[in-house]
């Protein structure tokens, strides 16, 4: 178990009720990290989806979750009020609301379903990137956010820098510093703690927040069973940021060259 994994544990104070308390250990854009948030999120609806489906044979893995954040999670009393909406033999769906200090600030509409090997397909390959070699230094952000503090970072593509020319493309490798699993939750972080690809196309000083993020997951994690630690490639690209909206897509691969995950988000833009 990671320091994320850690911070996920959750105790059940009622029908569909999870609970913990917060520091800011994760800790982003003078709020919780957006992606420790949805991951919390996640943890309850897992726990409650697997609760109502005890009998149900096969275990299902989380597929598709998405979540939208309202208002800025404050460190504090966390609580996720889970409703299990359906639960079948293949699938189960179910919904959240997550509150920080009695205040709600995200909804979450998640999918968990069994691995059904069905007319399998892949037209996505891993970019060509060198792997972490030994003699590699990690390039940190340099945001000034705590939960990077928790990751070793080697850009493969673009950079760190603001106002960069060229396209909003970014990307490289992901380690975290504690050997952890690779599992839906450290795709949930993966895919919202890299510096954001519209930022090499941002003037300086102007930063974005997530408004919502949809993760598709492309395998169940669980089953593959990575070693502790593992890096995994994380790519980030943006279309365009009009009106004060930025969007971003990211594909996460493992080290073995697997597709893992696949991201959407939409950002609300600071100046």
């Amino acid at each position: 178990m990671g320091l994320l994994q850690r911070h996920l544990e959750l105790a059940r104070t009622g029908e569909g009720i999870y609970e913990r308390d917060t520091d800011r250990t994760w800790w982003g854009h003078e709020a919780l990290f957006g992606g420790y948030a949805q991951s919390l999120g996640l943890a309850a609806i897992t726990a409650e989806v697997h609760r109502a489906d005890a009998a149900g044979g096969a275990e299902k893995a989380p597929r598709s979750v998405t979540t939208h954040f309202l208002r800025p999670f404050a460190d504090g009393p966390f609580r996720a009020e889970v409703t299990v909406e359906r639960v079948g033999r293949a699938m189960a769906n179910a919904t959240a609301r997550l509150f920080t200090r009695d205040k709600l600030c995200g909804l979450v509409v998640a999918s968990l379903g069994i691995s059904r090997p069905l007319a399998e397909f892949d037209e996505l390959t891993m970019p060509v990137f060198d792997p972490v070699g030994a003699d590699d230094a990690p390039v940190p952000p340099g945001m000034g956010i705590p939960t990077h503090e928790h990751y070793d970072f080697f850009p493969r593509v673009g950079g760190h820098a603001f106002a960069e020319k060229g396209e909003a493309h970014t990307g490289g490798w992901l380690v975290p510093r504690e050997p952890a699993p690779v599992d839906a939750y450290l795709m949930m972080v993966a895919c919202d703690v890299w510096k954001p690809a519209a930022y090499r196309r941002f003037p300086d000083r102007t930063h974005a927040v997530s408004a919502d993020i949809t993760l598709h997951f492309r395998a169940d994690l669980d089953a593959l069973a990575y070693p502790l630690g593992s890096p995994v490639l994380v790519e980030l690209t943006a279309a365009a940021s009009r009106e004060g909206y930025a969007d971003e897509d990211v594909t996460i691969w493992g080290p073995d060259g697997r597709l893992l995950a696949q991201t959407h988000q939409l950002r609300f833009v600071h100046g």
